[in-house]
């Protein structure tokens, strides 16, 4: 009988350890690419994209997710998307909308419909251009106007967002401080 030597022991220790390494660096690595993929295509997205997404969205919800969402319906679509958007949904809703080579793509569709949602449930809304790319929404709110950025928030609710949150914001941006 073979019994292993103490060398052995250490041995596979030693690579028992590097290979975790290796796997905690491989998922840091694949978690800080889709970050910088979804914040470079941020900056990309123009005006004339926004029904496109806003499509693909309820498209890929509806098919991939399971969700139906509706601009018409505020209440309903701003839970939909609080859910899809929850830590447990994360890596199926990321991977429902990625596509080869852009691994971040869900922060467009996803921001796309959060500001259509807002827009058509408070008229005053309107897209706007930012000084570094891509778009963000200005929302009258009385003599204020805030802006909102709903793309970087699908993305920062992404990595570190809390049950809830999605529709705190939603109510937040028209004017509904009721709960939804």
């Amino acid at each position: 009988m073979y019994i292993l030597q103490p060398m052995n022991w250490l041995l596979y220790g030693l690579i028992g350890v590097v290979l975790i390494i290796a796997f905690l660096a491989w998922g840091f690595l694949r978690i800080t690419r889709r970050t910088a993929d979804a914040a470079k295509l941020i900056r990309t997205v123009e005006a004339k994209d926004i029904s496109d997404l806003v499509q693909e969205c309820r498209r890929v919800c509806s098919e991939k997710l399971g969700t139906t969402l509706k601009l018409g319906d505020l209440e309903n679509s701003a839970q939909a998307l609080d859910y899809v958007l929850e830590p447990k949904q994360r890596t199926r809703m990321k991977t429902a909308f990625e596509i080869p080579g852009h691994s971040g793509r869900f922060v467009l569709p996803l921001g796309a419909f959060i500001g259509e949602l807002v827009r058509t449930h408070n008229p005053e809304s309107r897209w706007v251009s930012r000084s570094g790319g891509g778009l963000a929404m200005d929302i009258p709110q009385g003599t204020q106007t805030l802006t909102m950025h709903p793309f970087d928030k699908v993305l920062k609710h992404a990595a570190t967002g809390e049950v809830g949150e999605i529709l705190a914001y939603i109510q937040v941006a028209v004017g509904n401080q009721s709960k939804l």
